[in-house]
């Protein structure tokens, strides 16, 4: 550590964190990315997703988590979420079909909190996918 500390342990435990790797989900990173297919987990995948939500004017959008662990499991809802306000303040959001896809079989990881987001998800007309 800084300055020399040292601490003593039993068992090191070293958690880096979540690394994005779009290239290990087959076809993810294959036509369409950086077009229609984006990661906002990074700052080029944000920019461009910027440009295409300014230019879409309706069709189907797709909230895919693609594997576990997410690096954030809660963005991805507040994308959906966030991507609804977007298209109603557009005036497009009846011309636009979201849907919210999950490896989980809910919503998110808690049941509680599954429940009330799946319900959350169902009430804007967000189609849960799991």
């Amino acid at each position: 550590l800084a300055g020399g500390i040292r601490l003593g342990y039993d068992v090191l435990v070293v958690a880096t964190g979540a690394r994005l790797l779009p290239e290990e989900t087959e076809g993810l990173t294959g036509p369409g990315w950086g077009e229609n297919v984006f990661t906002f987990y990074d700052l080029p995948g944000a920019i461009g997703l910027r440009h295409a939500l300014e230019r879409f004017d309706g069709g189907r959008v797709v909230v895919n988590v693609a594997d576990l662990p997410v690096k954030c499991p809660v963005a991805p809802l507040e994308f959906a979420f966030l991507a609804d306000w977007f298209f109603q303040r557009c005036g497009v959001r009846e011309k636009v079909q979201l849907v919210y896809v999950t490896p989980l079989d809910g919503a998110f990881t808690k049941p509680v909190a599954a429940r009330a987001l799946g319900g959350l998800l169902k009430e804007k007309g967000i189609e849960l996918v799991t």
